[in-house]
């Protein structure tokens, strides 16, 4: 991988000349998927109804209930999300005026996004689509509650940039130009080694086309910012808020695999997180890790029985 790694880094990052023109050639590629895929894949016109009424100043839950009577689907997520472990209360709630009461109107606005954005993509693929779904249904959930616990400043965003953070590559798949190995995908140790590739075989990775269209969707900054620099560790770090939210992601990417394979030993997976980038950079040590491990471990499984179909 380092290897792999140095000769990527060569070609997008080495001679000035180079660069220029490397850059140039891969933002025409980027920039003809970009349109395809927006082409393909409109942002739901249900769900951009009720951002823009959530975005007025005085809104009311009436307009937004009625709004939502025109996709059930999307009122289903928001009740799913009302009754997870996320908000769990006493009482199960069973409408829309009790989930505004429940998650307030910024998680009801996350989770509109969150649930019009997975229905876009069904699986595709041979089930690695499935798959990528799912990871990231459970990244969100993972980077959210570390965003909790860490940095609770940067809460506000975190659960749909994780749910987003890997769409690239469902979209890849649905436009056949790139396939993806389950070994790749499960590795809880290299988190850019699927990037890597793409940049290799496209000028491009993932998390660079999942930002351009999601902007493209006309999503709220710092969404398509953090999507995009999620495998882009030299502009995300240079901006302190973007590096802590790339950050967060990162490392629940790590432990959300870990989980997903089930070691016997998570111990040792837990310490060889705590030794990377992500988790150095948020002064997370393994015994905070291991500390939540098992409170991670159910998040993440209601958040794969949240936004199962």
């Amino acid at each position: 991988m380092k290897l792999a790694q140095n000769v990527v880094e060569e070609l997008w990052f080495s001679d000035p000349q180079a660069e220029e023109e490397i850059s140039f050639n891969a933002s025409q590629s980027l920039a003809a998927k970009v349109t395809t895929i927006t082409g393909l894949k409109t942002f739901p016109v249900v769900a951009h109804k009720i951002l823009q009424i959530l975005g007025r100043p005085n809104y009311r839950v009436f307009d937004v209930k009625n709004a939502l009577e025109e996709d059930p689907s999307l009122a289903s997520g928001i009740l799913k999300m009302g009754n997870s472990a996320f908000f769990a209360g006493y009482k199960g709630i069973s409408t829309i005026e009790q989930a505004f009461v429940r998650l307030g109107s910024r998680s009801v606005r996350e989770t509109v996004l969150a649930v019009a954005t997975m229905q876009m993509f069904p699986d595709v693929g041979d089930g690695t689509g499935k798959l990528i779904r799912d990871h990231c249904a459970a990244v969100a959930a993972i980077a959210q509650t570390l965003a909790r616990d860490f940095t609770p400043k940067y809460t506000d965003g975190i659960f749909v940039s994780g749910l987003l953070h890997d769409i690239g590559k469902l979209m890849l798949i649905d436009s056949g130009e790139h396939t993806y190995s389950v070994q790749t995908l499960n590795d809880p140790y290299s988190p850019d080694g699927d990037a890597l590739e793409e940049r290799t075989a496209l000028g491009f990775d993932h998390g660079v086309l999942a930002g351009h269209v999601v902007a493209a969707w006309k999503l709220p900054p710092p969404i398509p910012t953090v999507v995009a620099w999620s495998h882009q560790l030299s502009r995300a770090y240079a901006e302190r808020d973007i590096a802590t939210m790339v950050s967060l992601l990162r490392l629940a990417d790590s432990l959300e695999k870990l989980a997903a394979s089930e070691p016997e030993d998570y111990e040792a997976g837990l310490e060889r997180i705590a030794q990377s980038e992500a988790a150095t950079y948020l002064r997370v040590d393994k015994n905070a890790l291991l500390s939540r491990w098992q409170t991670l471990y159910m998040l993440r499984g209601d958040a794969l029985a949240m936004f199962s179909s």
